[in-house]
């Protein structure tokens, strides 16, 4: 009967150590998984705003041209306020393309190619906090210390930190690339405008000009109408202003400003098909934790490699949301529907960029996956997938 008791207590102390093992690692997969999830979408998020403000820039751009131009219209009917707001117009568009073609004092160009440079690697340390972060016990930041990634690395346990890194679909980590490459920078817009670096690298810039000047010229004169209409009633009485406004803002696009203070554009305007622009794949790194039981249980996969976690997102232009209520009302002309006022256009004049999780692309993740991490995750041993195909990288996706 001893026997019997001994045999059973050491089964079932097997058994709640195997419990606890497969317990305390099924918890820390879902860990990492959220750290995956949240860190991907802080970075992509970071991109979208990113995408805004170059948006919000166009729309700066052609505002700033039709103001000049009312202003202008406005000086030569002895108005005191046009007369001093001109030489800030002249700083904010710069010297005109008469006086010098190329110059670096275009205010408004040089901030959005600084958002092309500077947001990707923004987006990359927003992955890295929010990672790191995670993998703090209970996520909470040791006092006197606003950023993880400042953390010593004893806080973090026996583990280590927990770094992540952010990627583009095309398997080359954020930030890592030469960011003034059109055709394969993060953010997948274009400079058209000839006082920029883009130029040199498109064979197609002829063409791409033609469309910003289309668009920019269909948004300068939408602008000056509205500022027209703005004016108190005794200036909208004077029947020629807007017309002299008009052929102010032609001078000011077609002599002044003919390729330069252009509208930067999507590398491509459909979605359908170029989800690899929009798309972006994150992935959290941190050392196995240790086996409960280890001479019962081996992690072999341990030794040669690191655990990892993935996940994808993507910034879009999401379509306007029905508004309540009614959803939609009937008038004499048909029917109606409320809905938010955002554009339907999938263009760079769009300020509606936002972020959501997506299923991971198994191609995509399988090449990164296998990818030796660069800074702030190096050192962490990438995984040997070795006969893995991306059908079983679509049957272990999380999303």
């Amino acid at each position: 009967m001893s026997i019997l008791s001994l045999t059973a207590v050491m089964l079932f102390t097997m058994l709640l150590v195997m419990l606890t093992n497969i317990v305390r690692h099924a918890d820390d997969k879902v860990r990492m998984q959220n750290a995956a999830d949240a860190a991907t979408y802080s970075g992509a998020a970071v991109l979208a705003r990113g995408m805004n403000s170059v948006a919000f820039a166009n729309h700066l751009q052609a505002e700033s041209l039709a103001m000049t131009a009312l202003l202008r219209a406005l000086d030569d009917r002895g108005s005191p306020s046009a007369r001093h707001l001109l030489p800030v117009m002249r700083t904010v568009l710069g010297t005109p393309e008469t006086v010098a073609p190329v110059t670096t004092d275009r205010l408004l160009a040089n901030y959005q190619r600084d958002v092309i440079r500077i947001f990707p690697e923004l987006a990359q340390e927003a992955t890295h906090e929010i990672a790191m972060r995670h993998g703090l016990p209970q996520g909470r930041l040791p006092r006197a210390l606003a950023q993880a990634r400042t953390a010593p690395t004893s806080q973090f346990g026996q583990r280590g930190p927990q770094p992540g890194v952010l990627w583009q679909s095309r398997g080359t980590a954020v930030s890592r690339i030469d960011e003034a490459d059109p055709l394969n920078r993060t953010l997948p817009v274009i400079d058209p405008a000839l006082d920029g670096s883009d130029w040199a690298r498109l064979p197609d810039l002829g063409d791409r000009q033609t469309v910003a000047r289309v668009r920019r010229l269909e948004m300068a004169t939408q602008a000056l109408r509205t500022l027209y209409n703005g004016l108190p009633a005794p200036r909208r009485q004077d029947a020629s202003l807007l017309g002299d406004a008009t052929r102010f803002l032609n001078r000011l696009l077609e002599v002044e400003y003919p390729n330069t203070n252009l509208p930067m554009l999507l590398r491509s305007e459909g979605a359908s098909d170029t989800w690899r622009d929009y798309s972006v794949l994150g992935t959290v790194h941190r050392a196995y934790d240790r086996e409960h039981g280890p001479r019962l249980y081996v992690n072999r996969v341990s030794q040669q490699s690191d655990a990892v976690t993935f996940a994808q997102a993507e910034f879009f232009l999401p379509r306007p949301r029905y508004r309540c209520c009614p959803w939609a009302e009937e008038t004499p002309t048909g029917v109606v529907n409320h809905t938010d006022p955002w554009p339907r256009d999938w263009n760079s004049f769009s300020q509606t960029w936002t972020v959501r999780l997506v299923p991971a692309d198994e191609t995509a993740a399988l090449t990164i996956l296998q990818t030796p991490p660069p800074s702030p995750a190096t050192g962490m041993r990438p995984p040997t997938l070795n006969g893995v195909m991306p059908l079983d990288i679509e049957r272990v996706n999380t999303h």
